[in-house]
């Protein structure tokens, strides 16, 4: 994508029902079959409890495991709008090697 460092962070979210087996075939939405989904390795913080104004001493409290992930993108989708949601949970699953 080109983009320039930002100032702050890209912050997304993906929720459970987008976790897929890692031994499991992923299927491509029609939208996307032309060679226009990208993947990337991402490191996922696994939250195990409901968190809200958590304090930077209590914060990793929340936090039950990490583990990698790959993230799947339709980009020429998520070119169309300042919101990744769309491209990124609605889309795709993502694959974690949870154990």
């Amino acid at each position: 994508m080109k983009l320039s460092l930002p100032s702050v962070p890209s912050i997304f979210f993906k929720s459970r029902g987008t976790v897929q087996h890692p031994n499991k075939d992923v299927l491509i939405p029609t939208i996307a079959q032309n060679d226009e989904m990208d993947y990337e390795v991402e490191l996922a913080i696994l939250i195990g409890k409901d968190c809200k104004n958590a304090s930077e001493e209590n914060a990793l409290d929340y936090v039950v495991g990490y583990t990698c992930a790959n993230d799947l993108t339709a980009r020429k989708v998520q070119d169309t709008s300042s919101q990744w949601t769309y491209s990124k949970i609605s889309l795709f699953h993502c694959l974690m090697m949870c154990g």
